[in-house]
């Protein structure tokens, strides 16, 4: 839905973002669930640039919402990046994730989907 929204977008005020799939950006997106927590971190080899993470969950690894933000772009900020959610204040059933690294010039990457194992 989000991506059809983008697209009817771009047609009708000629603003386009697009969204390559992991160019080297992220090198590692891990899943878990620990003490009724959701738990994703990944590693960023290349984050100057980046306005945003977002954080992406599906039932069925191909319609992905977004789920949570993470601050890009942090002199002070490793290269690895954390999100954590309590359970409950999730959507039941998300088992595939995936992040997005957004530019501050619109431009979207995505990693590589993970799928959680119960």
């Amino acid at each position: 839905m989000k991506h059809i929204l983008l697209s009817s977008l771009c047609l009708i005020f000629g603003i386009c973002s697009s969204m390559a799939q992991n160019p080297g950006k992220m090198k590692t997106v891990n899943a878990r669930v620990s003490d009724n927590h959701l738990l994703i971190d990944w590693m960023a080899t290349d984050k100057p640039g980046t306005a945003h993470w977002e954080v992406q969950a599906s039932t069925d690894a191909k319609e992905f919402t977004t789920i949570g933000y993470v601050m890009g772009e942090d002199p002070n900020q490793t290269t690895h990046f954390k999100f954590k959610n309590k359970l409950t204040h999730i959507k039941p059933g998300y088992l595939y994730y995936r992040v997005l690294q957004v530019e501050n010039d619109q431009q979207v990457f995505a990693s590589n989907m993970v799928k959680l194992s119960k």
